[in-house]
């Protein structure tokens, strides 16, 4: 039997990408997406999708009845409560540090550098001081809690932490470039205007955003553990799914472009596949991106709402098989 462990940051997504939930910005979306195709294929391709059942208390019951088909494990029960610890225990120890406006946490580092974005702190004036912002450089140097579906992903950690009852700290190591500590009384070296006060602390969206960091960081280590013990493969959140390949490949001893050389492995070898399949009929033209049987379920059914009925039908009905 294989298992597949799914969060339940993903099961929101699906309910947003089904209609099911609103969704609280256009900017979650395209992240939206690809987990949505995650729990496609997890639907496809295992014998069972799992899920913990730890959600808003609020709305517990009305989760487990809208995923009639997930096997929901209680944490007593499967004393997944000792696990937790253990997760609580390693994203406590982080210990987040940002030097001259950069990560230096090589957990953190890596995440951002997976995402393909550029994140900085810098100095700002407002009411001749200055304070110690977060930007995106790849969109312009705008403010980074505005820009688009990475900052939507990442701030949403911090209200998944609040909704189920988990406070998560946002406290931060601050240095300049030359190693000095930021805090009270620090001033600005070489500040272009007035004498370089400072507010000598991070500003709230630095802290909000270390802080989802953290929380992002318990979620994959929590889901990484349970999945080892349980012996299931994960489908996480891709943000959660992009900071466990850094868990993994720190505690695995593998590179960490490993998984990267497998994905990429994989996308070359369909798009070969499928340009052979073809090739024995009529000449086409192939694109193979992602999300590759959610996109095609969704031309089937012509219904988001009923992608995942048409996923469980086709597993059923043993239509996909495993190849020689």
């Amino acid at each position: 039997m294989t298992y597949a462990l799914i969060d339940n940051s993903t099961l929101t997504a699906v309910q947003r990408i089904e209609g099911k939930v609103k969704t609280r910005s256009k900017d979650s979306v395209d992240t939206d997406i690809i987990a949505f195709e995650n729990y496609i294929q997890s639907i496809l391709f295992y014998d069972h999708v799992i899920a913990v059942d730890d959600y808003i208390p609020e709305y517990r019951g009305s989760r487990i009845s809208s995923f009639r088909e997930i096997l929901f494990l209680d944490k007593a029960q499967y004393g997944l409560d000792e696990i937790e610890s253990e997760a609580k225990k390693i994203s406590d120890a982080l210990k987040p540090k940002i030097r001259g406006g950069t990560f230096v946490n090589d957990d953190f580092k890596k995440l951002i550098e997976l995402l393909q974005t550029h994140i900085i702190c810098t100095w700002d004036i407002s009411s001749s001081v200055y304070h110690l912002t977060l930007k995106n450089l790849s969109d312009g140097g705008k403010e980074f809690e505005k820009y688009g579906n990475i900052a939507a992903a990442i701030f949403s950690e911090l209200r998944d932490a609040a909704e189920s009852g988990n406070r998560t700290n946002g406290d931060v190591e601050l240095l300049d470039r030359f190693g000095n500590p930021i805090r009270k009384g620090y001033k600005v070296p070489g500040a272009k205007w007035g004498d370089g006060t400072s507010a000598g602390e991070a500003s709230d969206a630095i802290k909000a955003f270390v802080a989802s960091l953290v929380w992002l960081a318990n979620r994959a280590v929590f889901y990484s553990l349970t999945a080892k013990y349980l012996q299931a493969d994960t489908f996480l959140y891709p943000l959660r799914q992009a900071y466990q390949q850094t868990y993994l490949s720190q505690n695995c001893q593998y590179g960490f472009d490993y998984a990267k050389h497998i994905v990429e492995n994989f996308s070359t070898s369909l798009s070969h596949d499928l340009i052979d399949i073809h090739s024995g009929g009529k000449a086409v033209a192939t694109a193979t991106s992602l999300p590759l049987f959610s996109a095609w379920l969704a031309k089937e059914t012509g219904d988001p709402s009923c992608i995942v009925e048409a996923a469980y039908n086709i597993r059923d009905k043993q239509r996909i098989c495993k190849g020689p």
